[in-house]
């Protein structure tokens, strides 16, 4: 007799995979919205002459923003799940493309080296831009002096926190 939650691996795969592509779509019109629809503070200056402060459904160009960021990871989960109930085909299809098990394992350490260097890169390019925002300046002084009356010179002076 057959339970409540006794599904298949193809319709867990199935659901899986309509999930994926709703949060793809999700994705991708979240990220129309940000940048299209609710202007960023330069655009909108642009456009408006002013910053605005704008909305859609309610909901400002923050919110999207981390609406867009929750549904990226969202979607990261189901493709590790998709990943995960596909594994023994990716082994299979890994062993069929490169025949020597030496090669395998030399790709495999490459490929584990590069996405160790490359998730380090990330992190210390994505602190130096955090700390470079100017919203975390502590002091920002422009000074501008003239020597000449035909050779302007300008001095910026920035200090960080």
């Amino acid at each position: 007799m057959k339970g409540v939650l006794d599904i298949s691996k193809s319709k867990i795969n199935f659901i899986i995979d309509a999930i994926m592509f709703l949060a793809m779509m999700f994705m991708v019109g979240s990220g129309f919205v940000r940048k299209y629809v609710l202007l960023g503070g330069r655009a909108s200056r642009e456009a408006f002459g002013q910053k605005m402060q704008m909305y859609l459904l309610g909901v400002d160009r923050d919110t999207w923003s981390t609406i867009h960021l929750y549904a990226g990871y969202f979607l990261l989960f189901l493709l590790l799940l998709h990943i995960i109930l596909h594994w023994r085909q990716v082994i299979a299809m890994y062993k069929q493309l490169i025949a020597g098990r030496k090669q395998r394992v030399l790709i495999t350490v490459i490929f584990l080296i590069t996405l160790v260097g490359v998730s380090w890169i990330t992190k210390r390019v994505s602190a130096s831009i955090t700390r470079f925002r100017p919203d975390s300046l502590a002091l920002y002084k422009a000074i501008s002096a003239f020597s000449t009356p035909s050779t302007p010179k300008l001095t910026v002076t920035l200090i960080l926190e």
